[in-house]
């Protein structure tokens, strides 16, 4: 996948966006769209009861899982897996930030 530096922002912000819109209005809204504010949401009791590596090791899941659906050929539930792990990166980054202050 060759791109020049602009276009490979572009796409990288694309995907980002599509794992924004999967956890928001997608399967993340469906599963866990209860209408609580983030602070009391599970992801972030747990990870601030838990710390980073909660979200950190739910994102390697969501990873594994989706290689073994590559395998199967299931690309694009494998690829819906990666931008749920995408998330999860996201939610750590959160924790990290929320537990320095």
């Amino acid at each position: 996948m060759g791109c020049l530096a602009l276009s490979c922002v572009v796409a990288v912000a694309a995907v980002l966006d599509e794992a924004f819109s999967q956890a928001a209005h997608g399967k993340g809204a469906d599963r866990h769209g209860t209408g609580e504010r983030y602070e009391e949401q599970p992801t972030y009791w747990i990870g601030k009861t838990m710390g980073r590596g909660f979200a950190l090791g739910q994102a390697m899941k969501k990873l594994t899982e989706a290689e073994r659906l590559e395998e199967r050929g299931e690309h694009d539930a494998a690829n819906r897996e990666r931008l749920g792990a995408i998330v999860y990166v996201a939610f750590g980054i959160l924790e990290s930030r929320r537990s320095a202050r």
